[in-house]
């Protein structure tokens, strides 16, 4: 549901938006208004090598130099299918 705050598609008001995008997101830590906005940056970036903050993307190569705990806690092998999709 803050999500869709965040897009402005729960409420056809932006008030309403505003304060139901505060309190879904209020449980989690997340100021709502900071995260509207690099939300949109993200969409407005979407994919883009360097302007894209919310998911960067890198070369195998990139990728390779990796702190190898680094890699471990993002998942990145078959333990994430187990831990991530609980």
């Amino acid at each position: 549901i803050g999500h869709d705050c965040g897009h402005k598609s729960f409420s056809n008001n932006d008030f309403v938006n505003g304060v139901v995008g505060h309190v879904t997101h209020s449980p989690l830590l997340v100021p709502f208004y900071p995260w509207a906005y690099s939300h949109k940056q993200h969409h407005r970036f979407h994919n883009h090598d360097t302007k894209d903050m919310s998911h960067p993307w890198m070369s195998s190569e990139q990728y390779g130099d990796v702190n190898p705990i680094v890699r471990a806690l993002a998942l990145d092998g078959w333990w994430g299918t187990f831990l991530g999709f609980p």
